[in-house]
């Protein structure tokens, strides 16, 4: 009963200091979350119903961690708590399930990708690793399912989502650039990213007219071969893969149009 409570008491005093929008953060594991996401907690109970699952658990058995987040059919939003730290400071998270298989990155306002989780959770525990953004570091990690509940907003795009679309995995690793104009029912949408140092090898997508239905849009092209990128977009974030390893795009090797991307403006 003490661990639980302690769990809650250091949410309850994380999210009030959330709250406070303070400005006197130093460095980029002391700023504030880019979506000024409120989370709030509940009752102890696991949600499964509305697929919001909290974690806590640590890197190595070294760096404890606690985590949140929402599905949204493939689509992971939510985030994450190093507690170990004076003053944590929330981490946004986002990812992709494909066959059980979570991808969660810890990306901040501007795009740069500071973590990789990736694990396979079943219902109670969640076994993986968690990689640096250039791949050097790896640790594993280990996850036990808490009883703490929270709420996670909406992922649904409310605002116009012309503008500029970002990550970065590092100074020397992939960087994605995508720049999207949404006219009516169509976007025009344009991609200039670079796979990972040395090769730098290319991936652009001059400006193209696509048709755009609820969040999504699709690129088709058969120049280079079977090539199909599917653009979804959320509030403040989009994400892009490819239908059906529909992948002969004409890039350069390494390089792709996929990722997570957010949104600059």
């Amino acid at each position: 009963m003490r661990p639980a409570l302690y769990i809650i008491a250091i949410l309850c005093w994380i999210l009030q200091s959330c709250d406070a929008n303070s400005t006197d953060n130093a460095g980029k594991g002391e700023t504030d979350s880019a979506a000024t996401e409120r989370t709030y907690i509940l009752q102890p109970w696991k949600d499964t119903i509305n697929h919001i699952y909290a974690w806590q658990g640590n890197l190595d058995g070294k760096y404890p961690v606690l985590m949140w987040y929402k599905e949204f059919g493939d689509v992971v939003k939510g985030s994450l708590f190093y507690t170990e730290n004076k003053n944590p400071r929330p981490i946004n998270l986002l990812g992709t399930i494909q066959d059980n298989r979570y991808r969660i990155l810890e990306i901040w306002p501007d795009g740069d990708i500071s973590g990789i989780w990736e694990f396979e959770p079943d219902a109670h525990a969640a076994e993986g690793r968690w990689t640096s953004p250039t791949g050097d570091e790896t640790y594993s990690t280990s996850l036990m399912r808490t009883d703490t509940a929270v709420t996670v907003p909406g992922i649904d795009a409310k605002a116009d989502i012309s503008g500029t679309y970002v990550y970065s995995y590092g100074t020397t690793g992939a960087q994605g650039h995508m720049t999207v104009i949404k006219k009516a029912e169509h976007i025009v949408v344009s991609f200039d990213n670079v796979s990972a140092a040395p090769a730098r090898n290319l991936a652009i997508l001059d400006a193209t007219e696509l048709p755009l239905a609820g969040n999504e849009a699709i690129y088709r092209s058969e120049g280079f071969g079977p090539c199909a990128i599917r653009i979804r977009f959320y509030q403040g974030f989009a994400v892009v893969d490819y239908v059906d390893g529909k992948m002969d795009c004409g890039f350069g090797n390494g390089a792709t149009a996929a990722g997570v991307y957010v949104k600059l403006n």
